[in-house]
């Protein structure tokens, strides 16, 4: 009887141990098991970089926040990418920096990944993450050459797989994973100036920029057109009640501190360009284009894509943007294709604003796609995007054995095109071309505008005034007016004789659904919304 409770103890202990080491050589079934017994245990670990002494904040540094704070900013799914730009100081002769970088990774069980940090393009750094939740904090010492220009580009890239044990690959996103580049992120600078000044701290500002609405010397109509001009540069703002950056009297200073920790930009030709140039904004390329217009100008991809299945191009534009504010009606497609195997074809989709405009096979063993697509008026506004997609039928060599990777570039060639000038122009094309002459107009707003109001008339008046066009003050004679109205504060219309009246309305959130209404003078207004604001355009 003994030797037989040797046996039963020597078999529990065998069993003991070997679960033990089973536990701990897996670190999710620990912590599965520590749950199961009401065991807590510490999900967020904090993973070091390699780790320079990190500068802190004090006399002599300068610390630029991550961009959009309050926003959530990152990569989710594999394969993914982010990224964000750091404004960099003007006119402050910065010794050394740092990008201190700090990452909240979320990823499933079972699931494995390599995330690759960039700086201006150059990889810094590779990450092997793990199952489960983690934050890493990693320190970049900066380059000379990284601080010489006007932003500083932090990308990620992510690859791996969440798909828990599938049995064949999929070429599908896994989105079993999210890297946060979190607020806490930012720069620190090094710099041997006592004060930076108001100039550099206007440049480092986060995006968006919140500018407040009323003016100090003036309707707040500048404001509003500022909100829009700036943020189709590249150079976000929005509108507040009372935001960090205000406008003052044109005879300023053209940037200014306030004395109260705010900044004051002069109401001046000199002011709002000194603005542009600090906040890093930059006319588009389009504005030195002429018809036709190259795609690439409009944000289309032109490099060479390795892909399965499928491959997708996207570009919009906005009609007050085109030349002479005209709308293409032809797009004029330009590629080079790698050559399908068996019998396959090519085919091609294009649609414009959701809509299907073109669909066609091309033969699977010529290396080149030329196809004019018509573009219908009827399905243009505004703000237009097209899709243009290209499907590879090749099937599968067996069930876990996909078939090999094909390729595409859309070319430099590939145009918007205006190919028959001489067509009637709609109400929206005769608008913008009335504005995009090259003489001002004169914008007015109401004093008792709301801020929601003024916002939404910033965003429609994005939509029709091109960037080069001027703006004068209200009582301008002998130009087009633009009044912002909305139901709480309808215009009084022109006091002159008017010709030509035009009612831009509609939109909020989709600002595809924007309308242009060519309305006769005698007529009355139709009513707005509550709430929602329009532009009377007069002349």
């Amino acid at each position: 009887m003994t030797e037989f409770a040797r046996l039963i103890a020597l078999a529990i202990t065998t069993f003991l141990v070997a679960t033990v080491v089973t536990i701990l050589s897996n670190p999710d079934l620990g912590r599965f098991v520590a749950a199961k017994l009401g065991i807590s245990s510490e999900q967020l670990q904090t993973v070091e970089g390699r780790m320079p002494r990190p500068i802190t904040a004090g006399a002599g540094t300068l610390t630029v926040q991550r961009p959009d704070p309050g926003q959530w900013v990152g990569l989710t799914g594999f394969p993914g990418s982010a990224e964000i730009r750091f404004p960099l100081p003007h006119n402050l002769p910065v010794l050394s920096g740092q990008l201190q970088l700090v990452l909240d990774i979320q990823m499933i069980a079972h699931g494995d990944g390599l995330v690759r940090v960039l700086i201006n393009g150059t990889e810094r750094e590779a990450l092997v993450i793990e199952p489960g939740e983690q934050r890493r904090n990693l320190i970049y010492e900066l380059r000379p050459e990284d601080l010489a220009g006007r932003m500083l580009t932090v990308a990620l890239t992510g690859d791996g797989t969440t798909n828990q044990g599938q049995i064949c690959p999929s070429n599908a996103t896994n989105l079993g994973v999210a890297v946060e580049i979190d607020e806490a992120s930012r720069l620190m600078l090094r710099h041997e100036s006592g004060e930076i000044g108001a100039e550099t701290a206007l440049a480092i500002i986060p995006q968006p920029l919140r500018f407040t609405q009323v003016d100090t010397a003036g309707d707040g109509s500048v404001p509003l057109w500022v909100a829009q001009y700036l943020t189709r540069m590249g150079a976000p703002v929005e509108l507040v009640a009372e935001g960090a950056v205000a406008l003052t009297g044109a005879n300023a200073v053209p940037v200014a501190e306030d004395g109260e920790g705010g900044i004051r930009v002069a109401d001046s030709k000199e002011g709002i360009g000194r603005l542009a140039a600090l906040r890093g904004a930059v006319l588009p390329e389009i504005y030195g284009s002429d018809w036709p217009v190259p795609v690439s100008l409009l944000g289309a991809d032109t490099q060479t894509n390795s892909f399965r299945r499928s491959r997708r191009w996207t570009f919009g534009y906005r009609l007050a943007d085109m030349p002479d504010g005209r709308l293409p009606n032809r797009l004029d497609l330009a590629m080079v294709t790698s050559r399908l195997g068996a019998e396959a074809d090519w085919n091609l989709r294009v649609t414009l604003n959701g809509t299907l405009i073109h669909s066609s096979s091309h033969d699977g063993r010529s290396e080149r796609i030329d196809l004019p697509v018509a573009l219908p008026a009827a399905r243009q506004g505004l703000i237009n995007e097209i899709e243009v997609t290209l499907v590879d039928p090749t099937p599968n060599q067996g069930i876990c054995r996909a078939g090999p990777d094909a390729a595409a570039q859309m070319l430099d060639e590939t145009v918007l095109s205006l190919a028959s000038p001489g067509n009637e122009t709609g109400g929206a094309e005769a608008l913008v071309q009335r504005l995009a002459r090259g003489d001002a107009v004169a914008l007015a707003l109401p004093g008792d505008l709301s801020l929601a109001a003024a916002r939404d008339g910033a965003a429609l008046l994005g939509l029709v005034l091109p960037l080069t066009t001027p703006v004068a003050s209200a009582d301008a004679a002998e130009v087009p007016r633009i009044a912002v109205i909305s139901s709480e504060a309808p215009s009084a219309g022109t006091s002159g004789e008017v010709v030509h009246r035009y009612l831009v309305r509609g939109g909020g959130a989709d600002l595809q659904s924007v309308t242009v209404e060519r309305l006769a003078p005698e007529v009355a207004l139709p009513a707005t919304g509550l709430g929602d604001a329009a532009l009377l355009i007069e002349w």
